[in-house]
């Protein structure tokens, strides 16, 4: 056993020898070739070409299915491309590895001159997704898998997960498994050979001018072969039963023999262009062969504009975002999977503390209830039956850019749905401040819904003014906004000594350098603005996944994708719907006093 490092330490290509001398190593049969590798790290966050934009698999949560075999090792996730299996797993509590077999295809050849070389450095998990959840991680959604269990592991050269690297590479060598049997020895002929005569040029040019000859149109004279070239007799063409082979000319209109019509509307075989070709080469005559390029066709792409498919350059356009800016701002929680409904434990009254009024008196006591509120489940799902040509035909693939655009619909529809409960939730609660659009009262309008916000829930409970959700019409009022010198009171540039900023290319980015977190939906209708605590506005979230059955008496394929969701507004009277006024248009010549300040 003899080991050799490639690129450092990280990569090892092992090469065992099993026959006795180096000469006979030489030249032993490659065996059974393996390869190592570390198949996915828990706890990172990585991008996959999936569902999910950011997924993440939890500690342990990777599974293997009772047969190794079953787990195959692909080239690129593509499952018509199978060039080995797994052999060996371990670790996957905390770090999973796998070791995989090569199979004794050409492609599975080709994929390992990959790894070896250190062409293809990575590998890529295909698992299915048992159990997950929604996370909010630096205003991002996660899925986090929990519990997961892989059918599959692909080569790829640039993975999401760029620690699921490969290890090691092992080629045996040994008695050569699939190697060509043995050619048969040659049965030995009962009737003496007798050696053909070797043609000279005459010879050759004689038999050349007879299949000439034959192969001509009837109106032509015929050549006769002359019966002697030289001092020798002419060879006779024979079979391998030593039968006088005879080229006849009826052989050329034989219906089963691929031939073109040329313009002069003759017939022409392969074997009269490799004639023609022939006497070019050995004689120089290339008169033949030139008639047939002559009588070829054109053939032009105009001819066949069907079977040009036109290029497509870039990305289709018009495609739905994936963000959902009023949905993230909400605090996510594990929704159960059971039930139409399910129930959230509220507090109603809590236990009492206060002074004792004197020695030996009794103290205060109160007991604490609660109550469990019914959160409804919506199902949002949409669904459409494909044909397998629109499948196979299209470029892009129609069946990807179906999933693309079912699961960012789907996440634009939570979005939606998510403005209309917070909307109905602070429309229940009634509490409203009024603001008359202009700079001059803002600050006073955000302190008075705060002090609402803050004195809208039990005076047991922390509820603190954290957030404000606006519609798009709000928030160009707020970046329309200018002070008492015609400067804008939230300018986009940003100076220093801005009491805060907006960026006016990106809206969802809300208000910068404020205490509030602002959130802009174009979800929200417009005029609204409502100010409250993000703790308090939960949303719920599960089952997303795909649906497929096939259709073969229609040659069809129905699609799904579908969802479970739910949002919760526990005390809608933290929620406080500011509205506003048209604002006062500022005095004339304000822009003229501010004299270019900054």
């Amino acid at each position: 056993m003899s080991d050799r490092s490639l690129f450092g330490d990280r990569f090892t290509v092992r090469c065992a020898v099993a026959v006795e001398d180096a000469a006979q190593a030489e030249d032993a049969a490659p065996g059974p070739r393996t390869m190592g590798a570390v198949l996915a790290e828990y706890g990172k966050t990585v991008q996959p070409m999936s569902y999910f934009p950011n997924v993440r698999l939890a500690s342990g949560a990777l599974a293997l299915p009772e047969d190794l075999n079953d787990v195959k090792l692909l080239r690129d996730h593509d499952r018509a491309r199978v060039v080995g299996a797994m052999t060996e797993a371990r670790g996957m509590d905390a770090a999973p590895f796998g070791r995989f077999r090569f199979a004794r295809t050409a492609d599975a050849d080709d994929a390992y001159s990959l790894v070896e070389d250190r062409i293809i450095t990575h590998v890529s998990v295909g698992y299915r997704i048992i159990d997950g959840r929604q996370v909010v991680e630096d205003e991002e959604n996660v899925f986090e898998v929990t519990a997961a269990e892989i059918f599959e592991v692909s080569l790829l050269g640039q993975p999401a997960d760029t620690a699921a690297r490969i290890e090691s590479v092992t080629a045996q060598k040994g008695p050569a498994v699939n190697a060509p049997a043995p050619a048969p020895a040659a049965v030995p002929d009962p009737t003496p050979e007798v050696p053909p005569a070797t043609l000279t040029d005459a010879q050759l040019t004689a038999v050349m001018d007879q299949v000439r000859a034959q192969l001509a149109p009837a109106q032509a004279a015929p050549v006769a072969a002359p019966a002697h070239l030289g001092d020798s007799p002419a060879p006779r063409l024979l079979d391998r039963d030593g039968n006088p082979i005879v080229v006849r000319a009826a052989d050329r209109f034989d219906p089963r023999v691929p031939a073109a019509t040329g313009r002069d509307g003759r017939r022409i075989t392969p074997g009269d262009y490799f004639a023609a070709y022939a006497a070019g080469v050995n004689e120089g005559d290339w008169t033949r062969h030139n008639e047939i390029r002559a009588a070829l066709a054109d053939e032009l792409t105009s001819d066949v504009p069907g079977l040009l498919p036109a290029p497509i350059v870039g990305e289709l356009l018009g495609r739905a975002s994936g963000r959902r800016p009023l949905w993230s701002s909400l605090t996510p929680r594990d929704m159960p999977m059971q039930g139409e409904k399910f129930s959230r434990p509220r507090i109603t009254q809590h236990v009492q503390v206060a002074p004792q009024t004197g020695q030996k008196k009794e103290v205060a006591s109160r007991k604490y209830t609660a109550v469990l509120d019914e959160v409804g489940k919506t199902t949002l799902a949409g669904a459409l039956d494909v044909a397998q040509q629109a499948i196979d035909w299209t470029s892009p693939s129609l069946l990807n850019e179906l999933i693309i655009d079912f699961t960012r619909i789907y996440i634009a529809r939570t979005d939606a749905a998510a403005a209309a409960a917070l909307v109905a939730a602070a429309t229940a609660g009634a509490v409203t401040v009024e603001w008359d659009g202009t700079t001059e009262t803002l600050t006073g309008v955000l302190a008075q819904a705060a002090g609402l916000v803050y004195a809208g829930a039990d005076p047991e409970m922390d509820v603190f003014p954290n957030s404000v959700w606006l519609s798009v019409d709000m928030w160009v009022k707020l970046a329309s906004l200018v002070d008492g010198d015609g400067r804008p009171l939230l300018p986009s540039l940003g100076p220093t000594n801005a009491p805060g900023t907006i960026n006016l290319g990106n809206p969802e980015s809300g208000v910068g350098g404020s205490p509030f977190r602002w959130i802009v939906s174009k979800h929200l209708a417009a005029g609204t603005m409502i100010m409250g605590d993000s703790t308090y506005a939960e949303s719920y979230e599960n089952g997303r996944r795909f649906l497929q059955a096939v259709r073969p008496d229609v040659l069809g394929l129905d699609i799904a994708y579908m969802g479970y969701t739910a949002t919760y507004f526990p005390y809608p009277k933290t929620l406080v719907r500011i509205t506003a006024a048209a604002p006062t248009p500022p005095p004339e010549g304000a822009a003229a006093r501010s004299g270019g300040k900054s």
